[in-house]
């Protein structure tokens, strides 16, 4: 009886230090890479987006953007709107990080959202898409179907 009480005291031990042989599994990390391309009737819009999650939700994108127009008044014009735009939304959420390169017939923008220091539940309550939120940040499902329901092709 001494004997089975010492295993069992063992048994106890060994499965309260090891976790009772739950193994923590790592986040897998998820790519998924959607393209767009949109003609409107003074530019052309070409854009790429790098969505990068850590399980289920997102820790950040990378899109690259080129607006292309014949019209210079309208790249100039391009040029100051994503300007402000990235600094408005940087402003408002945090988390940005932008770059706009102005060509003689194009405008070429690179930037990347920084999940961990974006507000996403206020972005989410603003933009209406409280849905999308999973353990406080957005989640990789709501991002990528945000970006097919604007005309994107993600893989």
């Amino acid at each position: 009886m001494k004997k089975l009480a010492i295993i069992l005291s063992l048994c106890i031990c060994v499965g309260v230090s090891t976790g009772c042989g739950e193994k923590k599994q790592k986040e897998e990390t998820k790519v998924v890479e959607c393209t767009q391309t949109q003609s409107l009737s003074t530019y052309e819009i070409k854009s790429n987006f790098k969505i990068t999650a850590k399980g289920e939700t997102v820790e950040k994108v990378e899109a690259t953007e080129t607006y292309t127009s014949e019209d210079t008044s309208i790249v100039d014009q391009l040029e100051q709107t994503l300007n402000l735009q990235y600094e408005s939304l940087n402003s408002s959420y945090g988390g940005y990080t932008h770059k706009v390169t102005k060509g003689e017939k194009e405008v070429s923008t690179s930037v990347t959202i920084d999940y961990s220091k974006f507000d996403s539940k206020k972005f989410a309550t603003d933009k209406k898409l409280e849905d999308y939120i999973k353990n406080d940040r957005l989640s990789l499902d709501g991002v990528v179907k945000r970006y097919e329901l604007n005309g994107a092709t993600c893989k």
